[in-house]
């Protein structure tokens, strides 16, 4: 049980590296989200654009010896686009073992809210996702459309 507290804090420090090898600055998300389920513990963190979220960090970790895997995305929200739902990504690596992913999601609209969606993952089926509680765009962007 230690040893996975530890995991997730290291985790959730990890949010705080620079977004690119070899740069000065850190980037801090400014907002993120949490999740922890029977089968699998979320942290992620994403830095708001205004037509992206950059970087997006999320870690994964499997905490269930059920013999499924885990499955995670990124879902945005914008006016023009409506409900995005990026590429799962799958954690099949057994319990006790985590995942760390620093990405970013270019929705060529401005985002208005985002959340992560994990689910058990086995031959091809998912069964009890759950989601991430949803972050809202900081970016007031009302007068950019010149109305």
């Amino acid at each position: 049980m230690r040893r996975r507290t530890v995991a997730l804090a290291a985790a959730a420090a990890a949010l705080a590296i620079p977004a690119t090898a070899g740069s000065a600055q850190a980037v801090t998300p400014n907002s993120e989200v949490y999740l922890t389920t029977t089968y699998a513990k979320v942290v992620a963190g994403w830095t708001w654009r205004a037509d992206r979220l950059d970087p997006v960090m999320m870690s994964v970790q499997d905490t269930n010896p059920d013999g499924y895997a885990v499955a995670f995305r990124l879902v945005t929200l914008s006016d023009d686009q409506g409900y995005r739902y990026w590429g799962y990504r799958y954690l099949t690596s057994g319990a006790g073992t985590g995942v760390n992913v620093t990405t970013y999601a270019i929705t060529g609209y401005s985002p208005k809210a985002a959340w992560v969606e994990v689910c058990k993952y086995k031959s091809g089926a998912f069964s009890d996702c759950r989601k991430t509680a949803t972050t809202y765009s900081p970016i007031d962007d009302s007068s950019a459309s010149g109305t």
